[in-house]
């Protein structure tokens, strides 16, 4: 089965059929008019994805892009919510870091806000020696 590039609805505006072939330049012209009569543009068509998707998606990030995302950064503002935005050992409020006591949640932090804490870079630090 051939996939169409664009919905089906952009076609029927286009009155193409959605396996011709036609230039770029044609293209170009028909998402012009496209976007002035106001229709949403085909190829940023909002995708949703089911709960298994996403978390097998940010589980699959390299670690350091996965702190990039806004995932991460509601998750983190929550656990320093909950911890009252200290340090859990020293109280401290420089350098909080959010800290994994478990990866077995990872990429499903928000439905798993026990395996999370709140430590200052120096609590981290020690933390991570202690458990070697």
């Amino acid at each position: 089965m051939n996939k169409l590039k664009y919905p089906k609805a952009f076609y029927e505006y286009a009155g193409i059929d959605g396996k011709a072939n036609i230039s770029l330049s044609k293209k170009v012209e028909l998402l012009k008019k496209w976007k002035l009569a106001g229709k949403p543009n085909p190829k940023k068509q909002n995708k949703r994805h089911t709960k298994s998707q996403q978390v097998a998606y940010r589980k699959n990030l390299p670690y350091k892009e996965f702190l990039q995302t806004d995932y991460w950064k509601k998750v983190r503002a929550k656990v320093l919510e909950r911890d009252g935005n200290k340090c859990i050992i020293c109280k401290g409020t420089y350098i909080l870091q959010v800290h994994h006591d478990s990866y077995k949640h990872h990429g499903d932090e928000m439905n798993h806000l026990e395996d999370l804490m709140t430590l200052c870079k120096n609590c981290h630090k020690e933390h991570h020696y202690a458990q070697k």
